[in-house]
Formats: structure tokens, sequence, C-alpha cells
């Protein structure tokens, strides 16, 4: 498949080149708001090509989803693996997190591009959700080996602080998209840990 570019020559299709527009498009305004014509204009290609490369707009919208996890999604699961305590684990999480909300000044791709979706956009909601619960897990699972190892308190509630730590991330993502600082928003987590500190690390 070819595309033209503004010489009128034909220029060699790249899929992930066309997929990173589309995601940055799906980030930006959400999928509901976001039109063919919109993904044509902006991933240099006509409807129909986009729907014989990609299939439908929520088949395109599934696969920008992957194409963010394993850009960003996974690169935050892998410092939760390799981060020697609980607490650094976090930190890390936290600090990645706002680089990637502040870089792409768009919040986090799993909770905008749904935000304030209508009711018809459900099958697409109910995927981000089922990614965000992945999210949530492995939060969870690293919480719960901090305290298998003693990084916390045995008796702390892993459940709860699972989910405060998944609670500021969104926070940090909405006020990214509003331009809160970097810097702010590093101050908001720097409390965060503090009162996780208070109540799950011995």
């Amino acid at each position: 498949m070819q595309q033209r570019n503004k010489g009128g020559r034909p220029r060699k299709f790249v899929r992930e080149e066309a997929l990173d527009r589309a995601l940055a498009l799906f980030w930006e305004r959400g999928y509901e708001a976001t039109s063919m014509a919109d993904l044509a204009l902006a991933m240099g290609m006509h409807s129909p090509s986009i729907y014989a490369a990609f299939g439908s707009k929520e088949d395109l919208f599934r696969e920008a989803a992957a194409r963010y996890e394993q850009r960003f999604a996974s690169r935050l699961n892998r410092l939760l693996e390799e981060a020697p305590t609980a607490v650094s684990a976090i930190r890390a999480f936290f600090t990645e997190a706002i680089e990637t909300y502040v870089e792409c000044a768009r919040g986090c791709f799993l909770v905008m591009a749904t935000a304030n979706g209508p009711a018809d956009s459900a099958v697409v909601q109910e995927r981000l959700a089922g990614k965000r619960e992945r999210g949530l897990q492995a939060i969870r699972a690293r919480l719960e080996r901090g305290r298998r190892e003693g990084d916390l308190d045995p008796s702390c509630d892993v459940d709860a602080l699972a989910a405060y730590v998944i609670t500021v991330a969104q926070g940090l993502a909405m006020q990214a998209r509003q331009g809160v600082p970097r810097e702010t928003l590093a101050l908001v987590t720097q409390t965060a840990l503090a009162g996780i500190e208070r109540h799950g690390w011995p």
C-alpha cells in the first residue's frame, strides 16, 4: 500500500508511523470525538486505505491502545519489577508517569481516551477498563512482593495502597492534561509517598 507525498509521488506506507499518528489523535480527542475524516487527515491516508490496513475504527483504536501499552505501560511495569524495594518501585512509577504525561501533554491514554464518552463507546470503555485493571494488579503485585520481602508492614492493606497509587497516578494525568508543570506534579507525588510511608512502610 502506498500514499502520496506533497509532490504527488507515492511513498511507502509505514504502518507504525500511521498508527502513532492515530494514537496521538485518539489520545488528544478521545475515541468518540475522533472521526474517520480526522484520522485520515492525521494519518495521511484515505479512509478506504485505513479500513484496508486496520479494519474498523474500533479495530484501529484497539491497535492504538496496544501500541500505547507497548511503548508506555510496559515500561512502567518493567520499572516496578526492577526496583529493589516497594517504595523505590512506587517512586519510579510516579516519576516515569509524570515524564510520560508531561512529555505527551495529554495525560494517560487509558484514562483520557474515553473520558466523558457516551454510552455507545461501552465496548471501547470496557476494553480500556481491562487494561487499567492490569495496571492496578501490577501495582498490587509489587506491593505484595514488598510485604513478603519486609519492605511493607505485614499488616498493611495492599489492596487499598494499590488503589491509592493508581488514584494518584490518574490525578497526575488529569493535572498534566491541564498544563500543570512537572515540578508541581513531583511535589504531589512526594506528599503521596510520605502518606504511604506513614501507613504502609515499617
